[in-house]
This record gives C-alpha cells, sequence and structure tokens, in this order.
C-alpha cells in the first residue's frame, strides 16, 4: 500500500469512526457540528473521509461526543496505525507520563496551536 494510499484509507477509517461513535449517541451531524463548534460541512467531508480534520477540530469532535481522542482511532489498520504514529510516538508517551491537570493545560495549547 502506497503512503498516499494509507493516507486516504487513515481518512476513511477516521471518518467511519466518528460517525459510528455520532450514531451511537443518537446526534445528528447538525448537532455534533454546533456542539464542537465546527461548520456542518467540515463533519460532512470528515465522516466520508474526503477531508483531514485538523487536530484542534478533532479534540472538539471528541469532547462533544463525550469519548477520549484515542477512540476515534481505534479500528486503523496496522499500516495506517504505524504511520500516523510514527512522529507523534515519543511526544504521545511524554503526554502520558504528565499528572491528569498538566495534560488539560497541554490539550489547550494543542487546540490553540491546531486553531490558528
Amino acid at each position: 500500500m502506497s503512503r498516499d494510499q494509507v493516507h486516504d484509507e487513515a481518512l476513511r477509517r477516521l471518518g467511519a469512526r466518528i460517525q459510528q461513535i455520532r450514531l451511537h449517541v443518537g446526534a445528528t451531524q447538525e448537532e455534533l457540528a454546533e456542539q464542537a463548534g465546527i461548520d456542518v460541512q467540515s463533519l460532512q467531508r470528515a465522516e466520508r473521509g474526503a477531508a483531514q480534520m485538523p487536530l484542534g477540530k478533532l479534540v472538539r469532535v471528541s469532547k462533544a461526543l463525550k469519548t477520549p481522542l484515542e477512540n476515534l482511532f481505534i479500528g486503523l489498520t496496522p499500516e495506517v496505525t504505524a504511520l500516523a504514529a510514527e512522529p507523534d510516538e515519543r511526544l504521545l508517551r511524554r503526554v502520558r507520563e504528565l499528572m491528569p491537570s498538566d495534560r488539560d493545560v497541554v490539550e489547550k495549547l494543542v487546540e490553540f496551536l491546531a486553531d490558528r
């Protein structure tokens, strides 16, 4: 599988996972978009796997769904998981070592930076 194919498959699976969780909690796309503070079109494109959603928006979507961010990534193929994890592995390990209150600070910083 080429890098582009892995990327496209990751977007498709991530979108399907967002949709699966949204339907499980009984929310419409409009309701989720409003709760997450994003436009409905962005959510629709993400659910179809047609567009990449910035990290800050993914964080807001996971909060609106009341699910940890990592739950959005369950079900990705090993190739997708490995490709996505390469640059972030060290950072994630370090963040997991933080106290919960410090993790909240890091999350807010990431949201701020991702939304710029």
